[in-house]
């Protein structure tokens, strides 16, 4: 797992045992709401970058 944070957001990214993204959670704050996203990978390439992902937004 990898996480990035700045000031108002955190991105955390899960790998699976080929190092390939499987999903990245992600965290945006403003002073008047919590916007919440999992951005999940459904295809790689053959060196195993993610191609085609599906957003969830909570």
């Amino acid at each position: 797992m990898v996480a990035s944070t700045s000031a108002r957001s955190k991105d955390t990214y899960s790998y699976d045992n080929q190092w390939r993204e499987l999903r990245l959670h992600g965290t945006s704050t403003t002073p008047v709401s919590t916007l919440r996203s999992v951005d999940e990978c459904q295809l790689w390439d053959e060196v195993g970058n993610c191609t085609l992902s599906y957003l969830h937004v909570a």
